[in-house]
């Protein structure tokens, strides 16, 4: 229903962050990653990207600062069982790339990580998204690229997490060569 919003950050607190858009300010809840890697945006023009969750007591709109962590709020939300605040958890937890990963190897114990997160909803996490990947249309292929780019780049000692946010930023259609080498220019090394 509401894409995408673009406007102003005027607030950001640990949980959700607020978009002024022709005078209304639009709060959205948020995991902690977005929220993060929003903090220096404070007063400036941002573009977020929205679901909107509507209940029978309550419509909550949930804002991320990429598309592909809406993919995965949804996908997360679809599981049986899992709801918005474990989704939520989950992504503040791990990158889209991290979690893909997790999902495709049959990782469930990672998900245990997430404050919320048993074994057994982290199995049918696995065991459901892992069927809908065969279904959906994730361009796989370049989220390997990414992976592979991570793997790379933690030989030479970067942590996973620190590279990632830094790829997020990058075309998926690079090739692993290209992107280990914008990685490390962005990251001034």
């Amino acid at each position: 229903m509401i894409y995408s919003l673009s406007g102003k950050l005027i607030n950001l607190e640990s949980d959700y962050f607020v978009v002024e858009c022709s005078g209304i300010g639009f709060k959205c809840k948020s995991d902690v990653k977005s929220i993060f890697e929003l903090k220096d945006k404070i007063n400036s023009q941002v573009t977020v990207f929205t679901v909107l969750n509507i209940r029978e007591n309550s419509w909550d709109l949930f804002g991320f600062n990429s598309s592909s962590k809406v993919d995965f709020f949804k996908m997360l939300t679809s599981v049986t069982g899992v709801g918005p605040k474990a989704a939520l958890s989950i992504l503040s937890e791990f990158y889209p790339e991290d979690l893909l990963s997790m999902i495709i190897s049959g990782d469930h114990k990672g998900f245990t990580i997430a404050n919320g997160v048993g074994d057994k909803m982290a199995k049918r996490i696995v065991l459901e998204l892992k069927e809908k990947m065969k279904k959906i249309s994730i361009d796989v292929p370049k989220l390997n690229n990414k992976l592979d780019a991570i793997k790379a780049l933690e030989v030479l000692g970067y942590s996973a997490r620190e590279v990632s946010s830094v790829l997020e930023s990058l075309d998926s259609s690079l090739s692993v060569e290209e992107l280990i080498k914008q990685s490390l220019k962005l990251m001034g090394k």
